[in-house]
C-alpha cells in the first residue's frame, strides 16, 4: 500500500508539476520570512542556541543553559519578530491549504488549472484559518514555550521544568501528527472546525504506523523543498501527499463498512489491499520514469 502511494504521489506531484509551482509562489515569501527572522543574531531564536554553544570555549551541549544568555533570551524575546514568525506560518497554512481542492482533482485523476489555485484562496482563509492560527501557536509553544522550561531544569535545577518541557513536547508533537491530517479531512468532507479537529485524532489512533510514516515522509518533502527553495514540492506537494495518503486510506474504510459483520478484531485488521487498489495500480502501471521522461515514446509504441 505504501509503495503505490509514493509512486500515485510521485506521478501526480511531476504530471502536476507547473500548477504545484505556481500555487508555491505564494508561499515561498512567507518562508523565507520566517528563515531570515530566525537566522538574524539579533533574534534569540534556536538557531542562535547553537550559535552560541559552537562559538563557546565551554564544552557540553547545554553550556546554553548554564549562563545568563539563556535569561537574555527569555527577558528580551523580541515580541515584533515573533509576531512575524506568527503571522507568516500562520499565512503559510492557509495559502498552502488552498491548494487542497486542486490536490483533491488530481487525486481523482482529474485535470487542474494553475488558475484553479487562486480562486480557492477566499475558501482556505474561511475554512482553514483555525488551523493555522494553531499550527502557529505550535511553532511559538516550540521556540519559546519549551526553552523557557529547559531554563527552569538546567539554570534554576528545577526539576519540574525537564518534566514540563517533556509533557509539551510530546503534546506538541501529538498535535502535528494529527493535525497533518486536518486539511486532507476538510476537503474531503467539509466537516466544520470541530468535527474535522476531532476526526484528525480518530485518523491518528486508528492509523498510528501510518501516521508516523506520513509525518517521516512529510519531513523528506520538506528537506527536499529547503534544498529547491520551496519552489517543489513545496507546502503545496505536501499537501497533495496528504490527500493521496488519505484517498487510499479511505480505501480501508469503505471495505469495513461492507463487511460490518466482521466481529473479530484480527480479521478487521486483514485489509484485502491488493483488491482495494486495483484500480490505482492499473493506471499507475500505465507510468514509468520512461513515459515521464519521454513521453512521445509512449505514443509512438501505442
Amino acid at each position: 500500500m505504501i509503495w503505490t502511494f509514493i509512486k500515485k504521489n510521485f506521478f501526480d506531484g511531476w504530471e502536476n508539476i507547473g500548477n504545484v509551482i505556481v500555487a508555491n509562489l505564494l508561499q515561498i515569501p512567507f518562508v523565507g520570512l520566517i528563515v531570515l527572522v530566525l537566522v538574524k543574531k539579533e533574534f534569540k531564536g534556536p538557531l542562535t542556541f547553537f550559535e552560541i554553544i559552537n562559538e563557546s570555549e565551554v564544552d557540553g551541549p547545554f553550556y546554553f543553559f548554564q549562563t545568563d544568555l539563556t535569561k537574555d533570551y527569555l527577558t528580551n524575546f523580541d515580541i515584533i519578530k515573533a509576531a512575524i514568525i506568527f503571522l507568516s506560518v500562520f499565512l503559510a497554512v492557509v495559502f498552502a491549504a488552498a491548494y487542497a481542492k486542486s490536490a483533491f482533482s488530481i487525486s481523482n485523476y482529474e485535470s487542474v488549472k494553475a488558475g484553479d489555485y487562486f480562486k480557492n484562496i477566499g475558501w482556505a482563509f474561511k475554512e482553514t484559518a483555525g488551523l493555522g492560527l494553531v499550527i502557529a501557536c505550535i511553532v511559538m509553544s516550540f521556540i519559546v514555550g519549551i526553552p523557557v522550561y529547559l531554563y527552569q531544569y538546567f539554570h534554576l535545577g528545577q526539576m519540574y521544568g525537564l518534566i514540563f518541557a517533556g509533557i509539551l513536547f510530546c503534546f506538541l508533537v501529538t498535535m502535528l501528527l494529527a493535525l497533518q491530517w486536518f486539511v486532507a479531512l476538510k476537503v474531503n468532507f467539509g466537516f466544520d472546525f470541530k468535527k474535522t479537529f476531532s476526526k484528525c485524532f480518530v485518523i491518528l489512533f486508528d492509523n498510528f504506523g501510518f501516521s508516523f510514516f506520513m509525518a517521516f515522509y512529510s519531513a523528506v518533502l520538506f528537506a527536499l523543498s529547503c534544498v529547491l527553495l520551496f519552489f517543489m514540492p513545496g507546502l503545496c506537494g505536501i499537501n497533495l501527499g496528504y490527500i493521496n495518503a488519505l484517498k487510499i486510506r479511505l480505501y480501508k474504510y469503505d471495505w469495513l463498512d461492507q463487511h460490518k459483520d466482521l466481529k473479530n478484531a484480527k480479521d478487521r485488521k486483514n485489509i484485502p489491499w491488493d483488491a482495494l487498489l486495483k484500480e490505482d495500480k492499473d493506471i499507475l502501471s500505465k507510468k514509468s520514469l520512461k513515459t515521464m521522461l519521454m513521453p512521445w515514446k509512449d505514443k509512438n509504441e501505442d
